[in-house]
């Protein structure tokens, strides 16, 4: 569902205390850890597994061989180049799948590399895509940020229910990479009023 100014209840399901799982790899085995999660701890998640993809020594070379394979691609050199760069390609190349009904899968990066390279599957929710986009532009020496919202839901109340990456472009300013909203323009950034926003940036 794509955003419009009226309240919905569209594929950003509202993140409250339900089932949610975390997919990563371990020997060659992907591993699934259950918990019970809240917006906050989900946020958490999130940043903490894009931080072990920068120092993890089982795969960080290998990201790092597919950011610099995307930067190849576009013969992308400085940092504005990066960014358009590794937007654009998520965007052309991941697909958005709704999580299960009341779950929520979190995807590290290595789970997301493995599907796409050996499986020639990359798909995720929001989660992911904002995973998958600051860990590549960490790898490419682009400074980045995840950034939780509230959206407006049915019945009028306003819920954090999405996430989306940010990155600083050459001139300090900082660009939204939402590529989950394929037919928006880089920079675009759903609306939603002050103070309803959780940042984190990295480096």
């Amino acid at each position: 569902m794509y955003w419009n100014a009226t309240p919905h209840v569209g594929r950003h399901q509202p993140l409250n205390d339900r089932v949610k799982h975390r997919l990563y790899h371990f020997a060659g085995t992907v591993k699934v850890q259950e918990y019970r999660d809240n917006p906050v701890e989900t946020f958490r998640r999130v940043v903490g597994l894009v931080r072990d993809s920068q120092d993890n020594s089982r795969y960080t070379y290998q990201l790092r061989d597919w950011a610099r394979m995307i930067a190849n691609e576009y013969g992308a050199q400085t940092r504005d180049e990066l960014i358009w760069a590794v937007y654009d390609w998520i965007k052309r190349n991941m697909v958005y799948v709704n999580d299960p009904a009341y779950n929520e899968l979190i995807h590290s990066p290595e789970v997301l590399m493995r599907r796409y390279f050996e499986l020639h599957d990359l798909s995720g929710d929001c989660d992911d895509f904002t995973i998958l986009i600051c860990a590549l532009l960490l790898q490419l020496g682009v400074p980045c940020k995840a950034r939780m919202i509230k959206l407006p839901q049915a019945d009028g109340s306003y819920q954090w229910a999405h996430i989306y990456a940010m990155a600083q472009a050459a001139d300090g300013q900082w660009v939204t990479l939402d590529a989950t909203e394929k037919q928006r323009p880089i920079g675009w950034e759903a609306p939603h009023r002050p103070g309803d926003v959780k940042d984190y940036r990295f480096w």
